[in-house]
């Protein structure tokens, strides 16, 4: 079994327009484009494989999308819960990404979302670019303005089933994003004293370690678990 690694970024609800939501939308599948093809929006969903069909990266494209695909049920539609879309980057599974966003959401109970599932198998961002893909991960952040955003491991369940309770992150994860209101919830003073920890937007970015977190490698669940106690997570 593979672990896999997903992008995740939480942005709280607001108000925004389809010229808004296509524009952010836009922002953030160029930046997916040009770190390479291993992330970019090639292809749209389909309910088979004959169905499937390349995408065009353009704003007009992005918004005939997202004016298709409304919350809706018998009839009625959720404007509140926003608008979807979804893409892969390759016919080859073991190789291809997984991009979802969720945005325009206005409803309290719900975030706006971004979440990238990255190819399990021989991943650059994990060897050869790593710095550029860490740079992608903050330039995400920029344009999406979450208020908690992480690379989450689907082995790395030992601390918690959960990624968010009671206000703030239950755990650290590889890389990880809080905004003001959650460095707050979670402590300034504790998140300040980690070794690392930079400025980011509106917010810090902190990365728990160079390496790739593995879950099955004691040495890195155990750094985890430490700096997860310093910051009084678990």
């Amino acid at each position: 079994m593979y672990q896999v690694f997903e992008m995740i970024l939480w942005a709280k609800p607001q108000d925004a327009s389809i010229e808004e939501m296509t524009d952010i939308s836009y922002q953030l599948l160029s930046e997916l484009h040009n770190y390479g093809s291993e992330l970019a929006p090639k292809y749209l969903p389909a309910w088979r494989k004959d169905q499937v069909r390349e995408f065009e990266l353009n704003k007009n494209n992005i918004k005939e999308l997202l004016e298709k695909n409304v919350n809706k049920e018998g009839g009625r539609v959720f404007w509140d819960l926003g608008r979807s879309l979804s893409f892969f980057s390759s016919k080859n599974e073991s190789n291809s990404s997984e991009i979802n966003i969720q945005i325009g959401v206005s409803n309290a109970s719900f975030n706006n979302l971004l979440v990238v599932s990255l190819p399990y198998v021989n991943f650059s961002g994990f060897d050869t670019k790593k710095i550029e893909f860490e740079n992608l991960f903050k330039k995400l952040i920029s344009i999406f303005n979450p208020y908690f955003a992480f690379i989450s491991n689907s082995f790395n369940k030992q601390l918690s089933d959960e990624f968010w309770k009671d206000d703030k992150p239950t755990y650290v994860h590889w890389m990880n994003y809080y905004d003001e209101s959650t460095t707050q919830n979670i402590g300034r003073d504790k998140i300040l004293t980690l070794d690392g920890i930079t400025r980011l937007d509106n917010g810090y970015f902190y990365k728990l370690q160079d390496e790739l977190f593995d879950a099955e490698n004691h040495k890195h669940l155990l750094h985890q678990q430490e700096v997860s106690k310093s910051l009084r997570l678990i």
